[in-house]
């Protein structure tokens, strides 16, 4: 791949080979310390590298993405020339990278760990490298998340546009790679974000309310920034999803939960110790939009496990944990199933919150209209995106439940039909991630909380 770039005409063969073995060095050394850290072993196998991959790994080693050639040799001509004409030389960010972490007191990479790494003998749990003919090549796990694409998940294969026009440019003919080389500070500040040229682009992916008709979502730069300082400031996205869950859900576990309940429940989970007072103003009105979501009579009450649900949108953890605990606490009935309807509420509770944050006015910050029709036109106001949101998430659960067999299904109360969690993640992993692809931005890593 480095051979393909510009830079390397510039370049000796001595030059070329150093970067390339610099970069692989790199890359090991960050792959091994990590699997030090979490298992203590000095050996990875293929689910470990995913697991290093998934976890941070994609910001270490972002061009393997470029293993896909659809991402960039057979792009279109001309997209193709503009990511050419728009390429900048590699700058001293790639090269602060690869400087030799040979004195890494966490991990060096020999046979025999240090003293303060560890035992001395390796982990008897360790597995043996795995013979190359036992890896599948074409294996792919939900849980491990293994799709990212520069700040996670398969980003570029499940339809997020960075594009300065709607309908610009088109999932099914551009998939872009976050791969960048510029010149930028190491550590950003998470306030104040340094200013890119992708910053200017607003975040967009796509609403399926059916085969045929689909809305584009227009989440502004703004509006990311202003969710990342909030995130940061107030410690949420820290936060486990079980601890801000049970404060939710009480004692009761779910039912109904005032506005005033909630209101407690959020201060007791959110420390303001560390928060200016326009952070609490701008915390308190994005609450209080996500409450109103949920609040479909109008009554001063809401669904808690809905709510508990979508709030997990606002947590620490992965996109695949966050999927995973929500399904359970649906599943009233501790079976492991869920019914159409039961679906249809697990899916609008995740796109109720991240559409609902990325729109509600925060404080002298007006409501910014986000949902735009095929015609280019904006579909303002809530009725119009609660409309949505439900007609997406109903459209998505007929689409689960029509790919999963008959012989995966369990049968309840007659004829009611309900699936387990894998069948979903069977059906997700399978194309279903071309149909919903926001489900990513559970991952707040993916956009609030990326470098860039």
């Amino acid at each position: 791949m480095f051979s393909c770039c510009k830079q390397s005409l510039d370049l000796s063969a001595d030059a070329v080979g150093r970067y390339i073995s610099d970069t692989a060095n790199m890359v090991t050394d960050d792959v091994m310390k990590y699997q030090w850290r979490v298992k203590q072993c000095e050996r990875v196998n293929f689910d470990d590298f995913g697991e290093w991959y998934n976890e941070g790994g994609f910001e270490t080693a972002p061009w393997l993405e470029l293993l896909d050639l659809n991402k960039w040799v057979l792009l279109d001509q001309e997209k193709a020339e503009k990511l050419i004409a728009e390429a900048k030389p590699m700058q001293s960010r790639l090269k602060r990278q690869l400087k030799d972490k040979s004195n890494d007191p966490v991990l060096k990479l020999s046979s025999t760990p240090s003293k303060t790494s560890g035992p001395k003998e390796l982990n008897e749990n360790c597995p043996p490298p795995p013979p190359d003919d036992e890896i599948d090549q074409h294996a792919d796990s939900f849980f491990d998340d293994i799709e990212m694409d520069g700040i996670g998940g398969d980003i570029g294969d499940m339809g997020f546009l960075f594009q300065d026009e709607i309908g610009k440019e088109n999932v099914d003919q551009f998939n872009q790679v976050a791969v960048e080389l510029d010149d930028a500070p190491v550590e950003p500040s998470p306030y104040r974000p340094v200013k890119t040229e992708k910053e200017s682009k607003p975040l967009k992916f796509q609403l399926f309310t059916n085969e045929s008709n689909v809305y584009t979502v227009s989440i502004s730069p703004q509006r990311v920034q202003l969710l990342r300082l909030l995130a940061i400031e107030s410690n949420l996205c820290n936060l486990s999803i079980s601890s801000v869950c049970s404060k939710i859900l009480g004692d009761d576990n779910g039912k109904q939960i005032s506005r005033d309940r909630f209101d407690s429940a959020m201060h007791s989970i959110i420390s303001e110790s560390n928060m200016s007072e326009d952070s609490r103003g701008l915390l308190s009105d994005l609450l209080s939009s996500i409450f109103n979501a949920f609040d479909f009579n109008k009554l001063g009450k809401a669904d808690a496990t809905e709510l508990a649900c979508g709030l997990t949108v606002l947590c620490g953890g992965r996109k695949s944990d966050k999927l995973e605990y929500a399904f359970e606490l649906l599943d009233k009935k501790k079976k492991g199933i869920v019914s159409r309807f039961q679906m249809v509420r697990y899916l609008q509770s995740f796109l109720s919150v991240l559409l609902n944050i990325s729109s509600c006015a925060l404080g002298s910050e007006p409501v910014e209209h986000i949902l735009h029709n095929q015609e280019g036109k904006k579909a303002e106001g809530n009725i119009a995106l609660a409309r949505v949101i439900c007609s997406t998430s109903s459209w998505a659960t007929e689409e689960v439940f029509k790919a999963t067999p008959h012989s995966r299904k369990e049968i309840e109360e007659g004829t009611t039909e309900h699936i387990d969690f894998d069948s979903f993640a069977e059906w997700y992993t399978g194309g279903g991630y071309n149909r919903i692809a926001w489900l990513e931005l559970l991952d707040l890593r993916k956009w609030v909380l990326a470098e860039s």
